[in-house]
């Protein structure tokens, strides 16, 4: 009698339904914040670069949400390197958003990439605030991390916060 290894296999069709699952009801909760929020006057002139390859629900509910709900000059998602070199190669961004802990680690060469062309670039992190998005910030020195299971407004309302922080930061220096 063979002994067959699949239980990986199937453990990995389950999380995976289940974390689809999750991305689907936070897309959904972060389009209904965008319905029913406020305009946040903040952003004018200014680009944002949204990076993830793996929390694709909460990335395109953030994308959504800033895209209607600030006056950010422009709002960019990319998935991958290629797209990032390609977003780069056109487009100086402010802020840099990683949204959820990134499966292909080449995505954070974005940082430095970007910081070739612009020094202050803010990077920040949107994902659960836990050890484990702790140390993934300290890796990658993501200064600026806000939650996806609070508000995005307040999130937003945050960030603006970091960004004159960050400035002030590169004034000093």
């Amino acid at each position: 009698m063979e002994t067959l290894f699949t239980d990986g296999i199937t453990a990995n069709t389950a999380f995976s339904k289940i974390k689809i699952s999750y991305e689907n009801a936070m897309y959904n909760e972060i389009n209904q914040q965008a319905e029913n929020d406020p305009y946040i006057d903040w952003g004018a002139g200014l680009n944002v670069l949204l990076i993830s390859d793996s929390a694709l629900g909460r990335a395109l509910g953030l994308f959504l949400y800033i895209s209607t709900k600030t006056s950010f000059k422009g709002v960019k998602f990319c998935m991958d390197i290629d797209q990032i070199e390609e977003y780069l190669n056109s487009t100086i961004p402010d802020i840099i958003i990683y949204v959820g802990i990134q499966d292909k680690i080449e995505n954070y060469h974005a940082i430095p990439m970007a910081q070739r062309k612009n020094r202050q670039v803010m990077v920040a992190m949107f994902d659960f605030l836990d050890d484990v998005i702790e140390s993934e910030c300290i890796n990658y020195r993501i200064r600026y991390a806000f939650s996806s299971n609070k508000r995005i407004r307040d999130g937003l309302l945050y960030l603006k916060q970091a960004f004159e922080d960050n400035k002030k930061t590169f004034k000093t220096e």
